[in-house]
Order: structure tokens, then sequence, then C-alpha cells
């Protein structure tokens, strides 16, 4: 079984996954449909993640929670606190900082979250955190995802290009493949406790 469980198969999961495996992971991921993965990462379905999360030592989860909550802790909940986890990662948002005028921000800064999605991301840490029980748990917060096939000249290649008019309003970005390194040695120096990583460039 792999040592790496990624829940979610998406943009950012993928990148993850072959990232890990380049380091000598060995890599599962779950989702809810068919993916293309990397060669050599196992594909699990979202609801037989169990056996594959009893195996892993570490984990990381990209789903993001709905108005009902985390959908990992919902469905993985007791699995994951019963699990010998060596790591746990967690990708939020650094939308939980809410707007702060172009002041700046970094891990010790408190959330102050206005969006109603960015208030259920709060929820979630505050949930994983839980969950970890004094376990290493890094909560990555990231600034807006770009990379291949998702810059802002994909944008105008693709006719999908438009101003944005936000006078004195700042855009945090980060590269698709700088979350992945960023994850990847995250979970080989793993610290004591809950760990907050802002990931922006």
């Amino acid at each position: 079984m792999a040592e790496l469980l990624v829940f979610g198969a998406g943009y950012t999961g993928v990148a993850i996954a072959r990232a890990a495996m380049a380091h000598g992971l060995s890599v599962a991921v779950t989702s809810r449909g068919p993916r293309k993965l990397p060669d050599g990462a196992a594909l699990v379905a979202f609801v037989d993640a169990g056996a594959a999360l009893s195996a892993a030592r570490y984990v990381v989860s990209t789903a993001a929670p709905g108005e009902a909550g985390d959908p990992v802790l919902a469905a993985w909940g007791d699995d994951l606190r019963a699990a010998r986890l060596n790591w746990m990662g967690y990708l939020s948002t650094t939308g939980v900082y809410g707007d702060r005028g172009g002041g700046w921000v970094d891990e010790d800064t408190a959330p102050a979250p206005g969006a109603a999605r960015s208030v259920r991301r709060v929820a979630a840490e505050a949930a994983w955190h839980e969950a970890a029980a004094g376990r290493p748990l890094d909560i990555c917060r990231l600034a807006g995802i770009y990379g291949p096939g998702r810059s802002a000249l994909d944008d105008v290649r693709g006719g999908r290009a438009r101003r944005v008019l936000a006078p004195g309003h700042a855009f945090g970005r980060i590269h698709r493949d700088d979350i992945a390194a960023g994850v990847v040695a995250a979970l080989r120096r793993p610290a004591a406790g809950t760990r907050v990583l802002n990931f922006a460039d």
C-alpha cells in the first residue's frame, strides 16, 4: 500500500502525487470519478479510501469544504483519527485572512474571513486541527493557483481573458508546482503539533 494518500485527484493533488513520487514515496490518490494520474500512482475511489488510509504514513487533503463541512472528515474522520500517521496536510486558502487593505500578513496573523467560503475554510482548519490530536499537521494556506494551462496567457490564447478593474486590490498567486514542492518539503520535515504555512509567490 502507498505511503502517501492524497485526497483529491484535481489539478493540485495530481501535482503533489507527482512530486512525492519523484522523492521516492509511493502514492495513492482518491477520486470520485476516473482520473489520469502519474505512472505508478494508485487511484482509489473516495468511497474505498479506508484501506489506503490505514496503510498510509502521510495524508494530504486538497478537498474544499462545503456548506455541510469538510467532506474528508465527514466520510473518514474516525479512520483518520485511528490511522498511524507521521504527518497530515490540509490545503486551505489565504482568503482566511480577509481584506487587509493592502497590509501584510504572515503565519502568525489571525484569520478574519469575510466571504462565506473563507469562513468555511477556517472551520475546516479547526476541524483538521482537532482530528490531528497533537500529531504533526500542516495547514497550507494557498494564494490563487496558476500553472500549466491556468495562466493569464492561457486565458488570452483560449479567449477567456477578462479585465479585472479593482483599484488598490493586490492579487496573490502561487504556482501549482511550487505548492507540490512545498507540500513534499513539509511532510519530509514535520513539526510537532499544528503549523501554518503560507504559500504565495
